[in-house]
């Protein structure tokens, strides 16, 4: 999900550019419509980077729970010791 918002994020940005240049050349004002495609496309940003950290802080936490549980394994059952005679 991060991706996919980051990436219409990205195509926003383009389009308000594109809007920009189009509006310079033609002489028309366009501007409330670049301050609305602009404030989507912060707020899509925002909304992005705030999924990836979530999905980052998932995927660490799950990978900190099985590591501790490999750990446990591992602990519990000693490598084999040289028998004594």
């Amino acid at each position: 999900l991060a991706i996919a918002l980051a990436g219409t994020s990205a195509l926003l940005v383009c389009f308000v550019i594109m809007v920009l240049f189009t509006a310079s050349l033609l002489g028309m004002n366009f501007s409330q419509l670049i301050a609305v495609l602009f404030i989507i496309t912060m707020m899509l940003l925002i909304t992005a980077l705030s999924f990836f950290l979530l999905e980052v802080f998932f995927a660490t936490s799950l990978m900190r729970s099985g590591l501790a549980k490999t750990e446990k394994i591992i602990h519990s059952h000693p490598p084999n010791a040289p028998k004594k005679q």
